[in-house]
């Protein structure tokens, strides 16, 4: 099964994908398109032909955090560079360079765009190991601005997307008349109800503590929470059916609301919360992010334990006997069910009834 994505876009997201030829692998960069669009991005599809100039000049106009494109001919590693490159010279290194070229781009070749810059490409390695959709989340994530820290110590100003204005130094980028990139950056000002002098969102509905999900993303976290409710992974069923109707003693719910996150499961009056991962977290840059995630929800004053799909299949006792020994040895957290307003599951509760 491949893996679903676990949260959705925080902000609007602008990819602008390309094929630098038309040899018949345009269609490889239709098809990615098309599922990042079903995951909630908005696409600018240049098509095929499309030279490194065309594709940078689009991606500034339209403000996009990333340019996800196939090369499958030779002088990839060139045509990848000057990418990066016109980037940079015109302020724009902010924005994130996907690509791809099957077999044609080599390892060393892969190794070397990687230490030159350039975000991703993804070998047919990866495409074996993390699937079609798990290479598409992974762009989705990496093209996601940083939202606020559920421990409010973080905003959105700390990333470099957010930050890319300092970077322009006043000549206009590309040859243009005018600034395209404040003309671009207004609007997504605008369509992300943001404050463009603090570049931050108005009132204090970013505003994440310990237990209130985001108004903001509460709407697209309880659809997402909701489906994998419905559809859980064999190794969540039997979890599931291991903690429902307080058989450990205490009460669990499953795809949980916290801040920007989905827990798959928690107990809230002991602020504990279990991630039940497939193989897919075993890869190296998924488990940074897993590792982040964890580390953000340890500053807010959970305990987050991690099991494989395995463990929780071929190691039931173990995994139960581990998760009742870490009930018994945390502290109970006062009044938390009540400031969850998890039953009514409102866009500050954080929680869906029953989860």
């Amino acid at each position: 099964m491949q893996p679903n994505m676990t949260y959705p876009p925080f902000n609007k997201i602008r990819i602008v994908t390309a094929a630098s030829l038309f040899d018949g692998h345009d269609a490889a960069i239709n098809i990615m398109r098309r599922i990042m669009q079903s995951k909630g991005a908005e696409i600018i599809h240049l098509g095929h032909n499309r030279s490194v100039h065309e594709i940078v000049e689009c991606a500034i106009e339209e403000d996009a955090q990333g340019i996800a494109i196939t090369s499958y001919q030779g002088g990839h590693v060139e045509f990848f560079k000057y990418m990066k490159d016109l980037l940079d010279e015109n302020g724009c290194g902010h924005i994130k360079i996907f690509g791809g070229g099957g077999g044609t781009i080599l390892p060393t070749e892969i190794d070397e765009l990687h230490q030159y810059g350039i975000t991703r490409i993804y070998s047919p390695d990866d495409g074996r190991h993390m699937g079609l959709e798990g290479m598409i989340e992974d762009v989705i994530k990496q093209c996601s601005p940083l939202p606020t820290s559920p421990s409010g110590g973080g905003d959105w100003q700390q990333s470099d997307y957010w930050q890319a204005s300092k970077k322009w130094n006043g000549i206009l980028p590309l040859g243009e008349k005018k600034d395209i990139r404040k003309i671009a950056r207004a609007i997504t000002f605008a369509e992300n109800e943001m404050n463009e002098n603090e570049l931050f969102y108005d009132g204090s509905s970013i505003t994440v503590n310990h237990f209130k999900a985001d108004p903001i993303l509460y709407a697209k976290l309880k659809d997402f929470a909701l489906i994998h409710r419905k559809e859980p992974t064999v190794a969540e069923s039997v979890l599931w059916d291991k903690l429902r109707n307080k058989k450990e003693g205490y009460k669990f719910r499953r795809q949980h609301i916290i801040g920007q996150f989905i827990a798959d499961f928690i107990c809230l009056s002991k602020g504990l919360i279990i991630e039940v991962d497939g193989n897919y977290h075993q890869l190296p840059e998924i488990k940074i992010t897993d590792e982040e995630r964890t580390k953000l929800l340890q500053e807010s004053g959970f305990d987050v334990i991690r099991f494989t799909n395995d463990e929780v299949l071929y190691s039931t006792n173990e995994v139960i006997e581990k998760i009742h020994k870490q009930l018994k040895r945390l502290p109970d957290k006062k009044n938390v069910e009540i400031n969850s307003e998890a039953d009514k599951a409102s866009p500050t509760g954080g929680g869906l009834e029953g989860a």
